[in-house]
């Protein structure tokens, strides 16, 4: 309850001896009142509520005699009022934050999309100019090891010659032992060691990758120019002699089958074959290794590459 001590309005009608209002009455029934502002009081002017109940602004009219009308005191501001326009512009805020990929992804299509495209042939003349470095890296590898084998090429031209050698010595070793057997170590051994010297000839060639590349396409256009007079002279001429050599054939067919020695008995060509291959599983084994050899440390030096270019963006 409000009492009457602190209204100057009651104070001042109680002096007839009959108030002229209730303490309540009187405040309610108050002269509107304005309260003055500082210059610098921009902030309280915008969150003031009102004016504190026990400022003497309200007994200047009533008590001409108060001197405390000249100084008024500062207007009542709320900061409770103040702590919900914070808290309202957080939550203001926060939606915004919730609401924030939407415009980046339009300031994305507006302003970074068209930056991309025009950054990407620049990006892409620099991965074609890593991918030439890469090249030049590979290609100075290459002749890296073109020089290598250079400087190993009596060993490597040696070492098939002795290994040669030594399979020829056994063959005759062996065509002395089994003189029936000519046919088929003839055969065996020449297909066995024509391929594995092939596989050889093969791996050196994969050292010189670019050139066999160049010479595998030069030599399918002389295939293709020369499938053209194939067709055109050969082809029909072996089907003009195919009945003449059908002929030839059953005529020396006999006799060629009088030269061979006999057969082998069943079951002795297993070994020979199981040998041939594992000679053949090896080989591939040996490849393979080579192979391994040959191009781990270019994917190293090609993780490296990659790794430099990583840290240097």
């Amino acid at each position: 309850m409000w009492g009457e001590a602190q209204f100057p309005y009651t104070q001042a009608t109680s002096a007839v001896g009959r108030p002229a209002c209730s303490a309540r009455q009187c405040y309610h029934s108050r002269p509107t009142v304005t309260p003055p502002v500082a210059a610098t009081g921009g902030l309280r002017r915008f969150f003031c509520i009102g004016v504190d109940i026990k400022s003497s602004s309200f007994s200047s009219t009533a008590l001409p005699s108060s001197s405390s009308s000249s100084s008024l005191p500062p207007p009542y501001c709320s900061f409770s009022f103040l702590l919900y326009i914070v808290l309202f512009l957080l939550l203001i805020l926060h939606f915004l934050f919730l609401l924030l990929p939407l415009p980046l992804l339009v300031l994305f299509l507006i302003f970074l999309l068209p930056l991309l495209l025009f950054l990407l042939p620049i990006l892409l003349l620099h991965f074609l100019l890593l991918l030439r470095l890469i090249l030049l890296l590979l290609l100075l590898l290459l002749l890296l090891l073109l020089l290598l084998l250079l400087l190993l090429l009596p060993f490597f031209l040696l070492l098939p010659l002795l290994l040669f050698l030594l399979l020829l010595l056994l063959i005759f070793l062996l065509i002395l032992i089994f003189p029936t057997f000519f046919f088929f170590f003839f055969f065996f051994f020449f297909f066995f060691f024509f391929f594995f010297f092939l596989h050889l000839f093969v791996l050196f060639l994969n050292l010189l990758l670019p050139i066999v590349i160049f010479l595998f396409l030069i030599f399918l256009l002389l295939s293709l120019l020369l499938l053209v007079p194939f067709l055109i002279f050969i082809l029909p001429l072996l089907l003009f002699l195919l009945p003449l050599l059908h002929l030839l054939l059953r005529l020396l067919l006999p006799l060629l089958l009088r030269l061979l020695p006999p057969p082998p008995p069943p079951f002795f060509l297993l070994p020979f074959l199981i040998l041939f291959f594992l000679f053949q599983l090896l080989l591939f084994l040996f490849i393979l290794l080579f192979l391994l050899f040959l191009l781990l440390p270019l994917l190293l030096l090609l993780l490296l590459l990659l790794l430099l270019h990583a840290l240097s963006l």
